[in-house]
């Protein structure tokens, strides 16, 4: 291992929290809104990954499926407005 290798975990940290922080932001409306109940939308969020349930929380996501989940959210929450319609 470099020694220089460990900075480069300081750098990506502050981004990742914004990347978890921009995930929440689309995501969550899924199901505060009412839409689906949350247990149900993170399950439709781990179809739509292909990851098993518990790994679709923000908390413990890879930064390239946070990267993902903002475009995932909104065809999810276009999907369920127009079955609610």
């Amino acid at each position: 291992m470099d020694d220089d290798d460990w900075a480069a975990d300081l750098v990506l940290a502050p981004l990742t929290g914004k990347l978890k922080q921009q995930a929440h932001d689309a995501f969550d409306p899924l199901w505060r809104s009412g839409l689906v109940s949350r247990k149900l939308a993170y399950e439709m969020l781990a179809a739509a990954l292909g990851v098993r349930e518990p790994m679709a929380h923000m908390k413990v996501m890879s930064r390239e499926n946070l990267i993902r989940v903002p475009k995932i959210a909104e065809r999810l929450i276009g999907m369920m407005k127009r079955v609610k319609e």
